[in-house]
């Protein structure tokens, strides 16, 4: 944007929503621009003109303001064999926007990283249903790590508990419209201590936003007067799944297991270059390499077929400039793991280049092929994938 636009935007912002329902004269002469730059900043924000804009905000104010009266006016009158149908449609709606939303491009790995933080202690807190939003959060990462409380309901236990959170602590605030004054201030509250506040919430924001670091958006979608919270929970799911991940990549075990996987990795790409195959990068520093197979006159999608009806699974894949289309490919892209998860160390990794080797002189040799698919058998039954199964 360009500075003009700019001055629109921070005039918006000042008074917002207020000063967006001004006419363009007005909003143009309180920003100290012209007329055609407000045009111009609308229509770069996706509106086709001021009008346009101005239907959006006053339908924004409408729906954050919307009272259950009027709600119940305008849904309390389904019919009985409506309802699961509606329901479907507004729970698939809600999901469908709540996983979809930029706010989980923007914020989500940040929230799941400061909740992972062992240095900090989390704090949880909602107004009336969606308590049981946090509560239902609070839960899932008491499983995971200590350091977890849940803000009281009572407001003198708010009051209480509020002046507890300290600096680098985290809280997660859950509020969604008819926004609850007591859960605001707890987050006004813990934002001046310095800690990082998390808001949750629905497209319409809450007030607490503005004391937020990072704000994750879920949509409220329902059939009856009462707004859902099926994005909300589903959003504490996501959370949950990306904070186990996260707590097994803290673990020592699993540093290791990384380290192996390269050793493995640079184990595999010496057998490969020694079985007369070209690396494109002359070798690895992480877990995978791009074979390209050119100077053996093949082409990907042949050596894929090939190493499959052995019982070798690698993916073709183009090369840097490949002549070839991107169906069929130059090369293809080996990694390690898979077979570090099942044990295999640098001697296997040797063997395994000696058979993907064998097989990609003779590809059309089924004989050899077949000799190999043994050969991979063996060597897979002792390390097998579930030693109970055994």
């Amino acid at each position: 944007m360009t500075p003009s636009e700019r001055r629109v935007a921070r005039t918006l912002l000042e008074t917002y929503p207020t000063a967006g329902l001004e006419s363009l004269p007005q909003l143009a002469e309180g920003a100290g621009v012209t007329g055609p730059t407000v045009l111009r900043f609308v229509r770069k924000i996706g509106f086709e003109g001021y009008p346009d804009f101005q239907r959006s905000l006053r339908r924004e104010v409408q729906a954050r303001t919307e009272g259950l009266p009027s709600l119940y006016r305008t849904k309390g009158g389904i019919q009985a064999d409506e309802v699961l149908r509606l329901s479907h449609e507004a729970f698939t709606t809600a999901l469908d926007a709540t996983l979809a939303s930029s706010s989980l491009d923007r914020d989500l790995s940040d929230v799941v990283a400061v909740l992972c933080d062992p240095k900090r202690h989390l704090w949880f807190v909602g107004g009336r249903f969606s308590q049981l939003v946090a509560s239902y959060l609070w839960l899932q990462m008491r499983f995971l790590r200590p350091g977890c409380a849940l803000v009281g309901e009572a407001p003198e236990r708010r009051r209480l508990d509020g002046l507890e959170i300290e600096r680098r602590d985290v809280l997660c605030l859950f509020d969604y419209r008819r926004y609850q004054q007591d859960t605001v201030a707890v987050g006004a509250a813990a934002a001046d201590r310095g800690a990082v506040v998390v808001v949750f919430t629905d497209p319409w924001l809450s007030p607490a936003v503005e004391h937020a670091r990072h704000v994750l958006i879920s949509h409220a979608d329902s059939s009856s007067p009462f707004d859902s919270l099926l994005g909300a929970f589903a959003l504490t799911e996501v959370i949950a799944a990306k904070a186990v991940a996260f707590r097994e990549a803290l673990q020592p075990a699993f540093k290791e297991y990384q380290r192996r996987i390269v050793e493995n990795a640079q184990a595999l790409a010496e057998g490969l270059k020694g079985a007369g195959l070209r690396l494109v990068s002359g070798g690895t520093d992480n877990h995978l390499m791009l074979v390209d197979l050119r100077p053996k006159k093949l082409t990907g999608k042949i050596a894929e077929e090939a190493l499959g009806r052995a019982g070798i699974t690698v993916n073709k894949n183009m090369i840097p400039w490949d002549p070839e289309k991107p169906m069929t490919t130059s090369g293809v892209r080996v990694g390690t793991p898979a077979l570090t998860s099942r044990g295999m160390g640098a001697r296997e990794m040797s063997l395994v280049a000696s058979l993907i080797g064998r097989v990609l002189d003779a590809p059309a040799d089924e004989a050899a092929v077949a000799k190999v698919r043994g050969e991979v058998r063996e060597l897979c039954s002792h390390f097998p994938m579930y030693e109970d199964r055994q």
